[in-house]
C-alpha cells in the first residue's frame, strides 16, 4: 500500500427519471499518500457477529 487512487466526477445528464450519475473527470485522477486504508461502506454500523 503507497497511496489511494482518487478521480473528481461531475454530475452527469439526467436520465429518464431525472437523475443525475456521477461521470468522471478526465484528468483529474491523482493519488493521496497513505501506509493504511479503512474500507467502510453502509449508513448504519453493522458489528461483525
Amino acid at each position: 500500500m503507497t497511496g489511494v487512487k482518487l478521480i473528481a466526477t461531475k454530475a452527469g445528464d439526467p436520465d429518464a427519471g431525472g437523475r443525475r450519475h456521477p461521470e468522471p473527470v478526465p484528468g483529474s485522477e491523482h493519488i493521496v499518500p497513505a501506509d493504511a486504508v479503512i474500507i467502510a461502506f453502509g449508513f448504519r454500523p453493522s458489528p461483525p457477529d
